[in-house]
């Protein structure tokens, strides 16, 4: 996406932009707020005294979106940071890619040791399932998107995800975009989308529902 792009919301402009390092300290305060209920981090991290790990993981995801080169986005009210987004590219072969996995492992080393074992063993588990139900193809896959629940229902949430399927869409090399939900009344909102769902797990209590949305150039 452009660097900056405003949209109209009702009466506010909603500023959408790529996030930056300064952004960091906002990303998590965001994701954590907008994943305080949600199922997937009760399974992660269980249900009380949580807010520790689920920071220290959410950290851990935005530097290594930046690594990568993952698309971070966010979208600001009156300069306010009100919900964010994780974009993943398909995976770029060379040596780029090889240090980026480098430092990606080391990373995630230092997020093992800090992380309960429980926990890291079960993002591990969630990340296997996950992405093995992914269809053959370079996919973009939504990894995350969140608002401050103060800011749901106001579209911002919505305008991300247009965004990401927009970008999808312009790829020619990109088969689609493809996320994970473990919220079953998600379903109908990203099936209004486009998406199709692929396979449903249960990991210890815990659904998990994959879908796709592929590219008009391709069918599933």
């Amino acid at each position: 996406m452009k660097p900056a792009e405003d949209r109209p919301m009702g009466a506010k402009q909603i500023e959408l932009r790529a996030l930056g390092p300064s952004d960091k300290d906002c990303f998590i305060e965001v994701l954590a707020d907008a994943f305080a209920l949600d199922p997937s981090f009760s399974y992660f991290f269980g249900r009380a005294d949580r807010d520790r790990p689920a920071c220290l993981f959410l950290s851990f995801m935005f530097d290594i979106a930046r690594i990568k080169g993952d698309e971070l986005l966010g979208a600001f009210n009156d300069g306010r940071l009100e919900a964010c987004s994780i974009v993943e590219h398909p995976v770029r072969p060379g040596i780029g890619s090889a240090l980026a996995f480098a430092r990606i492992a080391a990373r995630a080393l230092v997020l093992a040791a800090r992380l309960p074992r429980r926990s890291f063993a079960r993002l591990q588990r969630y990340m296997a399932i996950a992405r093995a139900s992914l269809p053959e193809g370079r996919w973009r896959y939504l990894v995350m998107l969140g608002a401050r629940a103060e800011s749901r229902g106001k579209g911002l949430g919505g305008a991300l995800l247009d965004i990401a399927i927009a970008e999808a869409e312009a790829d020619p090399l990109c088969a689609g975009l493809a996320l994970d939900t473990e919220n079953e009344r998600n379903l109908p909102l990203y099936e209004g989308r486009g998406f199709r769902l692929l396979a449903s797990h249960t990991l210890e209590g815990t659904n998990v529902f994959s879908m796709a949305r592929p590219s008009a150039r391709r069918e599933v």
